[in-house]
């Protein structure tokens, strides 16, 4: 069973894709789960998890499926983190999520707080003091009434090691997804390390990309689009 989506961490921190995934209401290599199958190891597989990417959603679902005994594989194609910043906005929900990791004073203490902003339309004939305003202070039922500035790197590095000193896993740096296949037998996932060039075939239970938008490793999943209500 493949999930791809960017709502997956906070789905993880609610429980629900754990409880599904225990309780065999979700398919797993093309037929549903059965209780057998759910008190021993799945099928024959590796891991039966391998996330694709060290990011941030990467690092959250490596956490969550950790911190609740399951087996994962954690594998990113660059060769160390990535040092750089690609959005640095932390926003209250993300922070009552890392306050329920355990992380969110660490976050606080590299964060610059921001209670809201004023938005300049140059279109609309107004004062300065009279341009819309989107306060953060005002938001109720949370602690985290702003918004935060923390460096990308900063939370990652901070992410990493919490998971580094709580289950002594850190990603397998420079290790390649190359291609996944899903058929009647299962997952056959080929990854490489980059380093040695040496090659390996895995068969896991599931694939979580994290790898961004343009992933190797659901490039060969068959994936159905879903329509959503209008409403």
């Amino acid at each position: 069973m493949f999930c791809y989506m960017s709502c997956f961490p906070r789905c993880l921190v609610n429980d629900e894709i754990m409880n599904y995934y225990r309780e065999g209401i979700m398919a797993i290599n093309s037929g549903p789960l059965n209780s057998k199958l759910l008190r021993g190891k799945m099928m024959s597989t590796d891991s039966e998890v391998v996330v694709v990417g060290a990011g941030p959603s990467g690092i959250i679902v490596t956490n969550e499926l950790l911190r609740r005994g399951i087996d994962v594989k954690w594998i990113d194609a660059r060769p160390e983190p990535l040092g750089t910043t690609r959005a640095f906005s932390v926003h209250a929900r993300t922070f009552e999520m890392l306050e329920h990791v355990g992380i969110a004073h660490k976050a606080l203490e590299v964060n610059a707080i921001c209670p809201g902003n004023r938005f300049i339309i140059a279109e609309m004939d107004l004062l300065m003091e009279e341009m819309p305003v989107l306060d953060f202070r005002k938001l109720e039922n949370t602690r985290y009434n702003f918004y935060g500035k923390v460096n990308q790197h900063d939370l990652e590095t901070i992410l990493r090691n919490h998971i580094a000193s709580q289950h002594t896993v850190s990603p397998q740096w420079g290790v390649e997804c190359l291609s996944v296949y899903q058929g009647d037998g299962g997952i056959d996932m080929e990854i490489i390390n980059k380093t040695t060039g040496k090659t390996e075939t895995l068969r896991p239970d599931w694939v979580i990309g994290a790898d961004g938008y343009f992933t190797m490793s659901m490039m060969d999943v068959p994936l159905e689009a879903y329509e959503g209500d209008d409403d």
